[in-house]
């Protein structure tokens, strides 16, 4: 377990039934994302105080959500990784749930297709960037160098190679006075030794 993750299981439990909720309250302040953590090791890894978090578990226990999630509502500038393009279109298609709840065709929340990015309460003091990007050959992290993004977030991590995490999370910084940086990993087991 990471060293942090008793330090946020204990702030939970202290926390009474009106903290609770007044954090679920604030948890989407202002933005209009259809999403909260659920219960238990999501919600502690929402929390979690970690620069650095990885988050683990087996297929569909929420971990693509808890990227989208945190990009969505702590963050103002965020890039996610899968490491080749095509396994980025099923987290397309499940922001769009999240980031659209309503399905709105043209609404201030958009989607660039193209550009593959939301930009989230655009004209607002809570606007959020997400980007999604491939890094299928190692050349591929030299295009995000330089680019202030507070969230590095690698979908299925183990898929990466340790050079590739290590580069791109290099350039984990923010241009926004007060904004968190941190990185967010999730895996499912490896599949293979390199993983």
């Amino acid at each position: 377990m990471y060293p942090d993750h008793e330090g946020t299981s204990a702030y939970l439990k202290s926390l009474s039934l009106d903290e609770l909720a007044q954090l679920d309250e604030t948890m989407n302040d202002g933005l209009l994302v259809d999403w909260a953590p659920q219960p238990g090791p999501q919600l502690e890894a929402y929390v979690s105080r970690a620069d650095v978090l990885l988050f683990g578990g087996q297929a569909g226990g929420g971990k693509s959500d808890l990227i989208l999630g945190v990009a969505g509502t702590q963050h103002t500038r965020s890039v996610i990784f899968r490491r080749v393009s095509p396994s980025l279109r099923a987290l397309l298609d499940r922001s769009r749930g999240m980031f659209n709840p309503g399905r709105d065709p043209v609404s201030i929340d958009s989607l660039n297709e193209s550009l593959q990015r939301w930009r989230l309460n655009w004209d607002t003091p809570q606007a959020r960037q997400i980007e999604f990007s491939s890094l299928e050959h190692e050349k591929d992290v030299q295009k995000h160098q330089g680019q202030p993004r507070d969230l590095h977030a690698f979908d299925e991590v183990t898929e990466f190679t340790e050079y590739q995490f290590r580069f791109a999370i290099g350039w984990n910084r923010t241009t926004k006075p007060g904004q968190r940086c941190r990185v967010l990993a999730a895996s499912n087991p490896p599949t293979t030794q390199d993983g």
